[in-house]
C-alpha cells in the first residue's frame, strides 16, 4: 500500500460483478508485454467489491503510435482468433466434466487469456493512438472480433465454475469470488475456502506497479478501495460539472442534436430492456454500452458515455448507426438525470442541459 500511495489513479472502467478468474490472468498480460518490448502497459489497479472497477495512472500508460506495430497487433489478433476459436468451442461442447479435465482446462484457459490480452489490452484500455483513416476503420472491427472471442472464453470459465458448484454443492456467488489458485485447491480436494463467512461479499484487488503484480483480498482490498476513492483526481471536479450541468468528452461520431436523457447506470444494466423499452429519439447516457443493448440503440438520437475511446463499443455502434456520440466524459451518469433536455454537440465534444 505504501508504494501505491505514491501514485494517482483515475477510474477508466466499471462493470457489473464478474467471476474473478475471467479477468485475473488477463490482467497478468499487462506485465512484460511483448508488443512493448517487455514493458508493462502502465500502472493499473483492478478492484471488485459491489462492482468491477478498472483504474489507471494516466501518465504511465504506454501508448503505441507506430503504424507498423499497430498492424502487427491487428495481424496477430486475427491469427490468435483463427488458431484458438475451435478449441474453445470444442471444450464448451463437452457434456460432462471431470476433476482432471477441469484442472487441465483451467490451466489452459489461463494461458490462453494471457496470450489473448497481450493484444486485446491495447483496445480495452485504449493504448493505440493513430490518425490513419484506414487504421481508424480497421481497429474497431478488430476489437469487435476480439470481443466476440471473449464471450465463449468466459463461457469456458463458467463451465468450470458450474462444475465446482455442482461438485461442492455450493453457490455461484461464492465461486465467482475465488481466485485461480483457490479453485485449483478445491479441485485437488481442499474446499476449506468455501466455508469462509460471506465469501461472496469478499473484496478483491490486483495492483500493477512497475511491471509487478500484487493481489489483495478481504480487508486489504478494502483499504485499496478506500484509498482509490479518496485520491480520485476526477472526484473534485464532479460538483463543478453538476453545477454547470455540462460535460466534455471525446467525439466518437460527429453530429449535433437535442433530446431528452435516459440514464442507464451500472445497477440498471441487467434491467436494460425495461429501462429502454418504448423509448424513441432519446439521448442515452450510460457508463458504457454493450452488445446486448444494440437493438435499443437504434432508437437513440445520440449516445453519451462515461468511459471509452476510439475503439470502444459505443464508438463503433454510433458510427454504424450514424448517430452523434461522445465518449469518455467520466461523469455523465452523475451530472444528468432522466428527462433532462440536453444538447449533444458531437462536433466539439460537449453535452449540456438546455431545458
Amino acid at each position: 500500500m505504501n508504494e501505491l500511495k505514491k501514485h494517482i489513479f483515475e477510474q477508466y472502467e466499471t462493470y457489473e460483478k464478474v467471476p474473478i478468474i475471467s479477468y485475473e490472468h488477463a490482467f497478468h498480460s499487462f506485465t512484460k508485454n511483448p508488443y512493448l518490448n517487455g514493458k508493462a502497459n502502465g500502472n493499473f489497479v483492478i478492484l471488485q467489491h459491489e462492482i468491477y472497477e478498472g483504474w489507471v495512472e494516466k501518465e504511465s500508460k504506454n501508448i503505441i503510435e507506430d503504424e507498423k506495430r499497430i498492424r502487427t497487433i491487428i495481424d496477430d489478433s486475427l491469427m490468435f482468433i483463427e488458431k484458438n476459436i475451435s478449441s474453445v468451442t470444442e471444450f464448451l461442447s463437452i457434456k460432462k466434466l471431470t476433476t482432471e479435465i477441469a484442472l487441465e482446462k483451467l490451466k489452459w484457459l489461463n494461458e490462453l487469456c494471457i496470450e489473448l490480452y497481450y493484444t486485446y489490452s491495447f483496445f480495452t484500455v485504449e493504448l493505440i493512438k493513430t490518425q490513419n483513416p484506414d487504421l481508424l476503420k480497421q481497429l474497431p472491427e478488430i476489437r469487435m472480433q476480439l470481443s466476440n472471442f471473449v464471450t465463449p472464453l468466459w463461457g469456458a470459465y463458467d463451465k468450470i465454475l458450474d462444475f465446482i458448484v455442482e461438485k461442492e454443492q455450493t453457490t455461484r456467488s461464492k465461486v465467482d469470488m475465488l481466485i485461480s489458485s483457490e479453485i485449483e485447491n478445491i479441485l485437488h480436494g481442499n474446499n476449506e475456502i468455501l466455508k469462509q463467512d460471506e465469501l461472496e461479499k469478499r473484496e478483491f484487488a490486483m495492483v500493477l506497479l512497475d511491471n509487478k503484480i500484487e493481489k489483495f483480498v478481504g480487508k486489504n482490498a478494502e483499504e485499496v478501495r478506500v484509498w482509490l476513492d479518496e485520491q480520485n483526481p476526477t472526484k473534485n471536479h464532479l460538483e463543478e460539472k453538476k453545477n454547470t450541468k455540462m460535460v466534455e468528452g471525446m467525439v466518437a461520431s460527429k453530429g449535433k442534436v437535442t433530446g431528452k436523457v435516459v440514464v442507464l447506470r451500472e445497477r440498471d444494466h441487467k434491467n436494460y430492456a425495461q429501462v429502454l423499452a418504448g423509448k424513441k429519439d432519446f439521448v442515452l447516457v450510460t457508463f458504457m454500452t454493450r452488445p446486448e443493448i444494440v437493438p435499443h440503440l437504434k432508437e437513440a438520437c445520440a449516445i453519451v458515455t462515461n468511459e471509452g475511446g476510439i475503439t470502444c463499443h459505443a464508438a463503433i455502434v454510433s458510427r454504424e448507426l450514424g448517430v452523434p456520440c461522445i465518449v469518455g466524459t467520466k461523469h455523465a451518469t452523475e451530472v444528468f438525470k432522466d428527462g433532462d433536455l440536453v444538447e449533444v454537440d458531437a462536433e466539439n465534444g460537449v453535452v449540456k442541459v438546455i431545458g
